[in-house]
């Protein structure tokens, strides 16, 4: 299987990249192809509502001219995609929101029979990291990635959150387990 992960973290070597890392390692074990684009160094501009994908009906057809139409071509031709994230005031950081938003350009004909999408039975899954527990906490991410899911007719996998992130080099040992939970909910 062919897997794409998507870092959105500002943070090198931080909790996210870390907990990451464990499930793409998992992923390799297992002999499935992985590759992480880091989200945050990449030219991601915000969707203008311009409608002119809806133009297209061969490709994503996005008119804005950055990163992420490259970006999407990957995780069309991949298998199954990871979005990754720490939490920022009860949602995803700003790079991974614009990437959300900008799949708009992946789906056509929304709310009727002909409800189509670019990434239609993909398996998709988001990895969210926060300081504190879960619950109320991360409730936004978790409906809000749900809800894409459905927009886009993927196959949703979960959102699997890893409370309690300070450091990096303290992570409890649960994560890693979790990680690889991630990993096998994925590619089961």
């Amino acid at each position: 299987m062919n897997v794409v992960t998507i870092l959105a973290s500002p943070r090198p070597d931080g909790n996210t990249e870390r907990i990451l890392d464990w499930t793409e390692r998992a992923l390799r074990e297992w002999k499935h192809s992985v590759e992480r684009i880091h989200l945050n160094p990449l030219n991601v501009r915000d969707c203008a509502a311009c409608l002119a994908c809806a133009e297209s009906t061969d490709e994503p057809g996005c008119a804005l001219q950055d990163d992420i139409p490259h970006l999407f071509e990957k995780v069309i031709a991949a298998d199954a995609a990871i979005f990754a994230s720490p939490l920022y005031m009860w949602g995803v950081t700003g790079p991974l929101k614009m990437l959300y938003d900008r799949a708009l350009c992946l789906v056509r004909n929304w709310g009727s029979p002909e409800h189509r999408s670019f990434v239609e039975g993909k398996r998709i899954a988001q990895l969210i990291t926060c300081a504190g527990g879960e619950g109320e906490n991360t409730e936004p991410v978790t409906t809000t990635f749900s809800r894409l899911a459905y927009f886009l007719k993927a196959d949703h996998r979960g959102t699997f959150v890893f409370p309690n992130c300070t450091e990096p080099a303290q992570l409890p040992n649960t994560h890693g387990n979790v990680s690889r939970d991630l990993a096998t909910r994925l590619v089961e």
